[in-house]
């Protein structure tokens, strides 16, 4: 499962929390996202956020917080968390050296 992440505020949740009530603007149902005017469905990223007038509803239904972020709008900027950083070993300084990384 994707988890989102507010970028601005950093509440966290499994899907954005805008898809509990159905999108007054292009009348995708709950649980479904936004229709683009080309009739594809947007992605689940920063860009493809929910239509205003959803977010508007979740809010003032009580479904979703508005953001706690200085945001002029109080949207929410979810976005997936970048992946995590690979794991590095360290290295003694009296180990000996592998032969494959020896360069002479």
């Amino acid at each position: 499962m994707t988890l989102l992440i507010c970028h601005r505020c950093g509440d966290e949740w499994p899907e954005h929390p805008a898809l509990v009530v159905a999108c007054p603007h292009c009348k995708s149902g709950p649980g479904i996202r936004c229709i683009r005017p080309s009739g594809h469905q947007m992605s689940q990223s920063f860009q493809a956020q929910p239509h205003i007038a959803r977010e508007a509803l979740a809010v003032s239904s009580g479904a979703m917080q508005p953001c706690r972020a200085l945001s002029w709008d109080e949207r929410h900027a979810p976005g997936t968390p970048p992946p995590a950083p690979p794991q590095r070993t360290k290295l003694r300084a009296d180990a000996p050296v592998p032969p494959q990384l020896m360069l002479f």
